[in-house]
């Protein structure tokens, strides 16, 4: 990909509400875009399915967890890490069809975390906000360190990063507890263990 090409896309990217570390996604659309020059779609395609852990830039406001009272202009791109129905039990959590759900997303930019919730119904299923996803929020208010999340103010764009989404699906297939999924440890040492509260 010629430099002023890839220049244009993350600018462009930039623009709508990304916060990429340039070399890392640069690094990252060279080795899995298959064109020399991939195009704008190409690229968001590759950046919806990367962790922002390894190409964002930090965007998020430092007292995001702190203030009392503030308005979060955006657009911002954020990832959800964890999310569940805080009107449920948790061994209910994967049922979508319950009325007077709250959801609550646990969101990140790669680097910070915030915590976001349904404070008016959002159009979209848990399924559609599983760890990985990338939303955008637009004009989001905060209020006591909590986003407040409602239709207008969150975008999901998609996205499925693997390593999150099939330890989501894991817990959301066989619930239980975060007790009794220890004894689930994969054969590589890696817990199947999720935290209710992340």
């Amino acid at each position: 990909m010629a430099r002023n090409t890839m220049a244009a896309a993350l600018g462009r990217l930039r623009d709508e509400g990304w916060s990429l570390d340039e070399q890392a996604a640069t690094e990252l659309l060279v080795a899995e875009c298959s064109s020399a020059q991939p195009s704008l779609q190409q690229a968001l395609a590759v950046l919806l399915d990367a962790d922002l852990k390894q190409v964002a830039a930090p965007c998020l406001p430092d007292d995001i967890n702190r203030a009392d009272s503030k308005k979060v202009a955006g657009p911002l791109v954020l990832q959800v890490s964890a999310v569940s129905d805080i009107s449920q039990p948790s061994r209910a959590s994967g049922d979508t069809e319950r009325k007077g759900r709250i959801l609550r997303l646990k969101l990140t930019d790669g680097r910070s975390s915030c915590v976001g919730i349904e404070f008016a119904p959002l159009p979209y299923s848990l399924e559609q906000l599983c760890p990985g996803t990338k939303v955008r929020l637009h004009n989001v208010t905060v209020r006591l360190g909590v986003l407040l999340l409602e239709p207008k103010a969150i975008e999901v764009l998609g996205g499925r990063v693997e390593a999150l989404a099939e330890g989501w699906e894991v817990q959301q297939k066989y619930g239980g507890t975060a007790t009794e999924r220890t004894a689930g440890a994969t054969a590589t040492g890696h817990s199947l263990v999720l935290a209710r509260w992340a």
